[in-house]
């Protein structure tokens, strides 16, 4: 029986892994810039965006299955919009943790720079 449960869920961690928006978001983890979290801020929006428009086809009479379908939206909407602070801290701890990053040196070498070229 443990057998069992371990390898449905070794399965079922698999199949989360290859999801799509999973996949996009380790991508765009790797990402050492601010379009990333740029990217998933309007993935966010739009996956709400269609949570919303679900919604309203369900209320007006488009079949309740849809509900799923919402459901799924927010989930990845949230993900996305959880994303943006995560991606902020990344960004800013890879700056940091650049070898060579002190503030002083950078205005040394602006100084250095501007007093070759007069």
């Amino acid at each position: 029986m443990f057998r069992l449960i371990s390898r449905l869920g070794s399965g079922y961690c698999q199949l989360l892994t290859h999801a799509p928006s999973n996949v996009l978001l380790a991508h765009l983890r790797t990402r050492r810039d601010l379009t990333a979290s740029l990217i998933a801020l309007l993935l966010g929006g739009a996956y709400m965006y269609a949570a919303a428009v679900c919604t309203v086809l369900v209320d007006r009479g488009a079949p309740e299955w849809l509900y799923a379908t919402t459901g799924l939206f927010i989930w990845n909407g949230l993900k996305f919009a959880f994303f943006v602070p995560v991606s902020l801290a990344l960004f800013v701890t890879a700056r940091v943790a650049r070898p060579g990053h002190a503030q002083h040196d950078d205005f040394a070498n602006v100084r250095q720079s501007v007093s070759e070229g007069s």
